[in-house]
Order: C-alpha cells, then structure tokens, then sequence
C-alpha cells in the first residue's frame, strides 16, 4: 500500500468517525431533551404529593379543634 492509499484510507476513517460522532451528538441531544421532560414530570409529581400532604395536614388539625 503506498503513502496515497494510506492517506486515502485515513480520510475515509477520519469521514466516518466524523458521521458517527455527529449521529451520536444528536443522539445526546434526544436523550437530553427527554430528560428535562422527566425532570418537569417529576416536579409536578412532587408538588402535587406536597399539595396532598398539606391538605390532610389541615384537615387533622381541623378534626382536633
């Protein structure tokens, strides 16, 4: 294989691990935003079982007096 073929062969690597570390990136990007999505699920979660929580709270307390 002469220096040509090699320096050929070496684009075509440095052409593909280019392609798969942008498909990756976008990748990343998808898992990302499906991460934030989760994280507002979440809090919305935690809010409403703080809401419950307070809410029986006041319903004891009323129920002593």
């Amino acid at each position: 294989m002469g220096l040509f073929d090699k320096l050929f062969e070496f684009s075509r690597e440095i052409v593909s691990l280019t392609k798969e570390v942008q498909n990756l990136g976008k990748q990343v990007d998808h898992v990302q935003e499906r991460q934030l999505d989760m994280d507002r699920r979440l809090v919305r979660v935690e809010t409403t079982i703080e809401m419950a929580r307070e809410q029986a709270r006041h319903r004891a307390l009323r129920r002593e007096d």
